[in-house]
């Protein structure tokens, strides 16, 4: 029973850490025309992944940094008590909020009640979120691994009152969540049936059980959530001269590198695309470059220099690029085999099929959408990233891709879903 009470708690706990400092009440012109609660706990799960971020390289006490978080927060709560004791209140948008706590806790107790953590849940994660949990931090890792997702684990972890391990890893889910739900703040014109439709049905085909401890899940969560910010210029104008709007921007992209090895990767992508974007200044084009480059400068400083080991678990082996690259059967048989589990990945995880499948339909009515060639661009580069690292791995393809595809692809699944979004107010896809 005790037990029980800890998930609702814990829940609690998520809710109050995320719905502030940012929200409509304090901030109202973070944004104009979307002003979904979804988009401000995104806003403030970034903004509180920042702190944590930086927080990770220091000893710091997680009981003072929480409880410092939560006294700040409650003094806001304090100030607009009646304000937000009057939006709970409201029954605009309520099934919507209720189908959000329902969600939260389905998968909350199903963690609960099947604690199986995969491989490298085991061997790398877990025992990151460990060395956080005992006091240590990011520097007593010695690791070539990322660790922020793990740093997370810990924090929540170690934050709860019943202090077991996947009480941590609830978070994760709940930013999850948040970012599912996220979708659904850019159906316009639909019912909140034809919202908790899409958002049932995104759950059903993304959240995946033997992902758990992993972090493929937080990089879903984040790329998916970036995809949204990178088309809400072109759905409302008058953010293209919103600087808050572009301050979250450049703050989701800083956590990327710090979750996995491959997000490095990603980030790269993603600040190529927005340099090509015409909604962003010349200034913000500067700032999002060299914030993007010293983080990612940064990492591989401390990796490469200060840790003295490689950065990434299979290294380049440029002897291996060559041979295979000049060896024609070589080649050929890796590239079908690496076709192969890409198609695989989509029965594995279906929301890859579903991902794939929007930007294929994207492509089709894509002079109806009118869109920049982001998410064109994306898929290039990230087709071009997965074929480059299978054809020069130096580990046995087959092995390495049964191991490792299907997650990769997964992590980028969630890009293209806002694609399936604007198909649905496009009418183009019919849910009601």
């Amino acid at each position: 029973m005790i037990e029980i009470l800890q998930i609702f708690v814990q829940l609690l706990i998520f809710i109050f850490i995320t719905y502030f400092p940012f929200n409509s009440l304090t901030f109202p012109k973070i944004l104009i025309h979307y002003k979904s609660d979804f988009f401000y706990f995104f806003f403030n799960i970034i903004f509180l992944s920042n702190i944590l971020l930086f927080t990770s390289f220091f000893s710091i006490n997680f009981y003072y940094l929480f409880g410092f978080i939560v006294f700040l927060y409650f003094l806001i709560f304090i100030f607009y008590f009646k304000e937000i004791f009057h939006k709970i209140c409201e029954r605009n948008n309520l099934l919507i909020k209720l189908a959000f706590i329902f969600s939260n806790l389905f998968l909350f107790f199903e963690i609960a009640s099947n604690l199986t953590i995969g491989w490298d849940g085991l061997s790398i994660w877990l025992n990151k979120a460990n060395n956080f949990y005992n006091g240590n931090n990011y520097f007593d890792l010695n690791s070539s691994y990322p660790h922020l997702g793990s740093y997370m684990w810990a924090f929540f972890w170690k934050n709860s009152f019943l202090q077991l391990e996947y009480l941590g890893r609830l978070f994760i889910v709940y930013v999850y969540l948040v970012t599912i739900f996220l979708f659904s703040s850019l159906l316009t014109g639909h019912k909140n049936f034809a919202k908790l439709l899409v958002i049932f049905f995104l759950i059903f085909f993304s959240y995946v059980k033997d992902l758990h401890g992993y972090q493929d899940i937080l990089i879903f969560s984040i790329l998916s959530a970036l995809s949204i910010l990178f088309i809400l210029p072109y759905l409302n104008k008058k953010l293209k001269k919103n600087y808050n709007y572009f301050f979250f921007l450049i703050l989701s992209i800083n956590l990327l590198p710090w979750i996995k090895n491959e997000c490095v990767f990603y980030t790269i992508f993603i600040i190529l695309l927005l340099l090509i974007d015409n909604n962003l200044s010349n200034l913000q084009k500067f700032l999002l470059l060299i914030v993007g480059l010293l983080n990612i400068s940064f990492q591989i400083f401390i990796v490469k220099i200060y840790f003295q080991i490689q950065l990434f678990q299979t290294p380049l082996n440029i002897e291996v690029l060559f041979a295979n690259f000049l060896n024609l059967k070589e080649l050929i048989y890796r590239i079908f085999y690496i076709t192969i589990y890409i198609f695989h990945s989509f029965f594995k995880y279906p929301i890859v099929l579903i991902g794939f499948s929007s930007f294929l339909i994207y492509l089709i009515y894509k002079q109806k959408i009118k869109l920049q060639n982001f998410y064109i661009i994306f898929f290039l580069l990230n087709m071009s990233f997965i074929y480059f690292t299978y054809i020069t791995t130096v580990s046995p393809i087959i092995w390495h891709l049964q191991t490792s595809i299907k997650r990769l692809m997964f992590q980028t699944s969630g890009f293209y879903l806002v694609l399936l979004m604007l198909l649905i107010n496009k009418k183009k896809i019919k849910i009601s």
